[in-house]
């Protein structure tokens, strides 16, 4: 009860059943399933579920800030700061501010695709130009180089050619 109070003021519903969910230590499946609740809730308190897993064990990374919408990582936080009371937490200002300072907000936002990748390499198209993308997204995302054809050009041909 304790946790409720210092939770709420929830503001959707999908946030208390995702409160719920994390307190009560239920499968988020299968409350959408009893309650019927809809594909969207589902999928919203099953990312929070996934997310709150990840940050009770430890502060959001940059790829959790990456990989979670601001709403979900709002309420993440909210039923965190609800459960672990003196534990450090952060404003929803912050959360906000460290994801927008992201490099790149999602895989559209390079500036490069597939097709430059095969013209660079000069061969056929395939699985390796998913996993090059990955790659390239992971090494944007952590800095380890820009979003500038340039500059990712030159990275992937030196690591390419590897």
């Amino acid at each position: 009860i304790e946790e409720l109070r210092r939770a709420v003021p929830f503001t959707k519903s999908v946030e208390g059943w995702a409160f719920f969910v994390a307190v009560g230590k239920f499968q988020p499946t299968e409350v959408a399933r009893v309650f019927k609740l809809s594909n969207d809730e589902r999928a919203f308190i099953s990312t929070v579920h996934e997310a709150f897993k990840g940050r009770v064990a430890k502060p959001f990374t940059i790829d959790a800030y990456y990989k979670y919408d601001l709403s979900v990582l709002t309420c993440t936080e909210k039923l965190y700061r609800s459960v672990h009371v003196n534990a450090h937490t952060i404003t929803d200002l912050e959360l906000e501010e460290r994801k927008k300072t992201l490099p790149i907000q999602s895989k559209q936002d390079l500036v490069i695709d597939g097709k430059d990748l095969i013209e660079w390499a000069g061969i056929s198209g395939g699985r390796w130009t998913g996993k090059w993308l990955e790659k390239i997204e992971y090494a944007v995302l952590h800095q380890a180089c820009e979003n500038d054809p340039t500059k990712i050009r030159d990275w992937f041909i030196n690591d390419f050619e590897r």
